[in-house]
């Protein structure tokens, strides 16, 4: 891969890591509390609450994950870059 492409992606990974830190993970843990609070309040029995309570929990996750996934591959091409810098010199 090109370092052009691999600074791309280190790009990309901060922009992901920055507005993951300072604005999504906030929102995902405290949606996760309140998820959980309604969890803890829902009757066994009403199996529509749980599923739409563990079907949000889902999209959560989800969306985590592929934050985590831009920020890994900026980490890693950050890690490329350096490894052929020090390749090169």
């Amino acid at each position: 891969m090109s370092d052009h492409l691999l600074e791309l992606e280190v790009a990309t990974g901060q922009k992901y890591k920055q507005a993951w830190e300072e604005t999504v993970e906030p929102f995902v843990k405290a949606k996760q509390a309140e998820l959980f609070a309604a969890f803890l309040e829902t009757k066994t029995s009403d199996s529509d609450s749980l599923l739409a309570l563990k079907l949000q929990c889902n999209a959560l996750e989800a969306l985590r994950d592929e934050f985590k996934s831009f920020i890994n591959t900026g980490e890693l091409a950050s890690k490329q870059l350096e490894k052929e810098n020090n390749d090169g010199e």
